[in-house]
């Protein structure tokens, strides 16, 4: 733990020793994520850690150490605050009491990871997080505990701005407005400017009277949801809740993300003054902030980064910290409207289909139509309209036990309840249906998440025990040495995308596992090496090498090596939009470790979007298409990406009407000589495809490609 602890104090306060490169900084920032604090945090409680019980404590005892990674003087200690420190759905629910099950209270929180760290010196620790707590109700935690505490952490004021009616209002919702969206940002900002500074301000003065002298605080800041360089995120994932379509929601724009993200910006900017002034005059307690953003934003930890999958167990999403659902863009024909409707020219499909509209959907769905179509369509209609298009979607007329769970939800969020600030939090959990954690829990830290403000707590508490003590917060020296390709500058232009990378860590460390360590077994100073996405633009390295007469391998050793690599060696530039990387190296002692990309001869500077270009040809009986690439469809020949893409634009209710034919794709050994074109893919579709499947960008986009390219010629 004080290597984790002090690690954070290194790198995220500014306090590296010279001569260390950036990237060297970046990479040893990262390594104590997968060699710290899920080692050594047991969650068995401590034998003699309870919610109840004597607060007294032996103050001199525990004041006569001078070292500030000695926890041994927490004895009563406390949690409080709303979901983030209730660390609802991280883990399994705390106990089956009434109030850790009403709270969602877990057990991977990051205070019960705390507790669990700071072991049989603990004798009480009151868990009194709740989540949906607003600033009332944590100031009524507060009121409630026992005087003489050694150490309170907390979280407190999400509540207060009613961001859980942001969330649903611009993210979640299938049936909401932009202006609908915006209104709730400025509450949300008004909470901000008029109501959270007093709230946090009253909440520690309260606070301060059940400390013990000298007891620390620590209050943990918010973080930043979203990556906002692509707009992937808004062309290519649907965030309406489980995926419910309509085309009454709005688009998870990078604008949008900018705006969600300066609202979190500007909470903290508040707390922060309230922390101050609440230090300034503190009689007993001693109060520091925690802010655990820096890990988030430099380690891939945020929603929509350039690259990243709509699936959840995606490995490219390995490093996201907040909980979310897949997000995939159902784009599928369905009945012959799906298109029109999708764009919103449902009147063009009912001028023009109506027969075989009649014919393919129910007279309620159709009914519906053209009440949309004639403009005089109720709120309540619309909602009917979208689950009719889900359903229609689906290609079946029912809604699953969940599905119909989420429509209730969905419908009651959109259609009965009224959010208002500032207890907007605690009217979202008293809902009138059921809403389980796996979908409160949405927007929250997850697992690794709480991992992380975890290891920032104890930095705080690290720190703030060490100017109580009046030493110096301990350094750290670094065993391991580690190297980044793009460390060589120009002259290293080797990359792969994220996902190329990503998608074989687990992959080489087992292949390692199961074939390499076998059979050099008892063999000293081995190497094993693997290329995948061979042939490809995104062909990728890895090695292991052993030195100093080592013999023995360790599969989670490796995974944490080959995983920290990647999670810091980018390319060497902040206009990476695209998440390329270039991998790096990582000695651990007897152990090297190597991730790099093979191919030498790709566009540079690498691409900071995909291009395509597409021409389509009628050939009477078949329409004939050849598709250019670069920067996309990089590693699998357009298995996974194109091919099944253009698959489904000739799907019809369900069914492919005719497969793609006469297949071919091609990776270019050197695109300097291809005009720049990374591969060229030709194949044949049926008739009259080119306007509903590539001329508007639709094949391409889903496939990873570019949302500009369009299709020339005659298909």
């Amino acid at each position: 733990m004080l290597r984790l602890a002090c690690l954070f104090s290194a790198l995220v306060f500014g306090q590296f020793a010279a001569g260390i490169s950036r990237e060297e900084e970046e990479f040893l920032r990262v390594l104590q994520h997968y060699d710290g604090i899920y080692q050594q945090a047991s969650l068995i409680p401590a034998a003699n850690a309870t919610t109840n019980g004597d607060s007294s404590s032996s103050i001199e005892l525990r004041q006569s150490t001078t070292d500030p990674t000695d926890f041994s003087w927490i004895r009563n200690w406390a949690a409080i605050g709303d979901s983030y420190t209730a660390g609802i759905g991280s883990g399994n629910l705390f106990s089956t009491l009434s109030g850790d099950v009403s709270c969602s209270r877990y057990d991977w929180s990051y205070a019960n990871i705390l507790n669990s760290y700071f072991g049989p010196s603990v004798a009480n620790f009151y868990f009194r997080a709740c989540s949906g707590a607003n600033s009332q109700d944590i100031l009524a935690q507060v009121q409630a505990l026992p005087s003489g505490l050694d150490l309170v952490v907390m979280s407190s004021g999400g509540n207060d701005l009613c961001l859980t009616a942001v969330i649903w209002n611009c993210i979640l919702s299938p049936l909401t407005t932009s202006s609908g969206c915006q209104g709730t940002i400025q509450t949300a900002q008004n909470a901000i400017d008029n109501i959270l500074y007093d709230n946090v301000l009253e909440i520690l003065q309260n606070l301060d009277n059940v400390m013990n002298t000298n007891g620390i605080v620590v209050y943990n800041l918010y973080s930043k949801f979203f990556d906002t360089q692509t707009e992937e995120c808004a062309n290519n994932q649907n965030w309406v809740l489980f995926g419910i379509p309509s085309f009454f929601s709005n688009s998870l724009t990078s604008s949008l993300r900018q705006q969600l993200n300066t609202l979190v910006d500007n909470a903290n900017s508040v707390i922060e003054k309230a922390i101050a002034h609440a230090q300034a005059n503190a009689k007993k307690m001693t109060l520091i902030s925690s802010n655990w953003e820096p890990w988030v934003t430099s380690t891939g930890g945020t929603f929509c980064m350039p690259g990243s999958s709509p699936f959840v167990e995606d490995p490219g999403n390995a490093n996201v910290l907040f909980y979310k659902t897949d997000t995939p863009t159902a784009w599928t024909p369905g009945i012959l409207c799906t298109y029109y409707i999708a764009s919103g020219q449902a009147y063009r499909c009912l001028i023009t289909k109506r027969d075989e509209l009649a014919a393919n959907i129910s007279s309620e769905h159709l009914a519906l139509l053209d009440a949309y179509v004639a403009g005089n369509i109720t709120d309540e209609q619309k909602f009917d309209l979208g689950v009719h298009n889900f359903k229609e979607s689906k290609g079946r007329d029912y809604l699953t036990p969940e599905e119909q769970k989420m429509v209730d939800y969905a419908r009651y969020m959109t259609l009965e309840a009224r959010i208002n600030g500032p207890a907007c939090s605690s009217t979202f959990l008293g809902l009138s249906i059921d809403i389980p954690d796996s979908i409160g829990k949405l927007f929250h830290p997850n697992e690794k998440g709480h991992e992380t403000i975890a290891s920032f707590t104890t930095e705080a508490i690290i720190d703030a025990r060490a100017k109580i003590l009046g030493v110096t917060s301990p350094g750290c020296s670094f065993p391991q040495t580690a190297t980044c390709f793009s460390a060589q500058g120009d002259g290293y232009r080797n990359y792969a995308s994220r996902y190329a990378f990503y998608s074989h860590t687990a992959e080489f460390c087992s292949d390692v596992a199961s074939h390499d360590a076998p059979s050099n077994a008892g063999t000293a100073n081995w190497v094993a090496a693997y290329t995948y996405n061979q042939g490809t633009a995104d062909e990728v390295l890895f090695e292991l090498r052993l030195s100093n007469g080592a013999s023995a391998f360790d599969e989670g050793a490796c995974n944490r090596a080959v995983n920290l690599i990647l999670d810091s060696c980018d390319v060497d530039t902040s206009n990476n939009a695209m998440g390329w990387k270039q991998g790096g190296q990582f000695v651990d002692g007897s152990y090297t470790y190597t991730v790099g990309a093979t191919r030498t001869t790709r566009p540079w500077p690498y691409p900071q979007s995909p291009t395509a270009s597409c021409s389509g040809s009628y050939k009477f009986l078949w329409d004939s298409y050849t598709i250019y690439g670069t920067g996309w469809a990089g590693w699998d020949y357009g298995q996974q990406s194109l091919r099944p893409n253009a698959s489904y634009c000739l799907e019809y209710n369900g069914q492919i009407v005719s497969p793609i034919t006469q297949w071919k794709f091609t990776y270019y050994d050197d695109p300097s000589r291809s005009n720049g074109w990374e591969w060229v893919s030709t194949f044949r579709t049926t008739i009259w495809t080119k306007f509903r499947c590539f001329a508007n960008n639709k094949v391409q986009i889903a496939a990873g490609g570019p949302s500009n390219a369009g299709c020339g010629g005659s298909g």
